[in-house]
């Protein structure tokens, strides 16, 4: 039942982050292109380390900005399952053999994979576009691949902040496309806002590393994947103990 509810969604979504990622690809392109054009900024860009600098730049904050519409996929289906709790459909599939775990982690699995699959597609349209581009296919593949699957932690962190809602304070289920919100004010655009530190610090997407082009830290994606764990643990156990209504 949740595939027939999520597949044309998800299908979509796919299709949109396809192009997404193919665009960007050509981008970061031209972006290249127009460094090596002008004997001025190539000069500027070389002595700031290299073109390099530029292009990962780029390429990691749009992986950014992909990864954060990611968690919105994520928010809204995991969102499902109030809709099915508001029109009973949830009740009549309980009255059957079905268990409120096994009704809730079908739309779950959609909430955490969904974003993942939407990613990956969006990731690997990016790095083929641009590998194309510059005669060296495996270089962007493997590049792309390190910036968009670093954004999983801080996803599963929205999408677990959203099952905790459904579990905790299904009313209030909304709060996590206000969160989504705060993410894209802090940790997108908190930097060119001049906001506080603490503020960028709200965001999970602000503590993961900003790849490629930069070192690999594991210690924050260790604790954002725990955090997403927790909340979507005690969700689950929420959605187990109270009543539907």
């Amino acid at each position: 039942m949740a595939w027939r509810i999520h597949r044309a969604g998800l299908l979509g979504w796919v299709i949109g982050f396809a192009l997404m990622g193919a665009l960007l690809g050509s981008m970061v392109h031209g972006i290249q292109q127009t460094i090596e054009s002008s004997p001025v900024i190539e000069e500027m860009m070389t002595a700031m380390g290299g073109s390099d600098v530029l292009t990962d730049a780029f390429v990691a904050s749009m992986l950014g900005l992909l990864g954060l519409v990611a968690a919105g996929y994520g928010i809204q289906a995991i969102g499902k399952l109030r809709s099915e709790e508001t029109r009973l459909h949830a009740e009549q599939t309980l009255a059957t053999g079905v268990s409120r775990w096994s009704w809730a982690g079908s739309h779950l699995v959609f909430g955490l994979i969904g974003p993942v699959v939407v990613l990956a597609a969006g990731g690997v349209a990016l790095g083929l576009t641009y590998g194309l581009a510059v005669d060296d296919v495996a270089a962007g593949l493997r590049d792309s691949a390190a910036g968009w699957l670093i954004q999983i932690p801080a996803v599963w962190v929205l999408s677990g902040f959203t099952m905790l809602l459904f579990g905790l304070a299904p009313k209030l289920l909304g709060l996590a496309w206000v969160a989504l919100a705060m993410c894209l004010v802090c940790g997108q655009l908190g930097a060119a806002l001049r906001l506080p530190q603490w503020a960028l610090n709200l965001s999970p997407f602000t503590h993961l590393p900003q790849l490629p082009g930069n070192p690999m830290t594991w210690p924050p994606v260790l604790w954002l994947t725990g955090v997403a764990i927790v909340f979507t643990v005690v969700g689950l156990v929420a959605v187990r103990r109270r009543d539907l209504g």
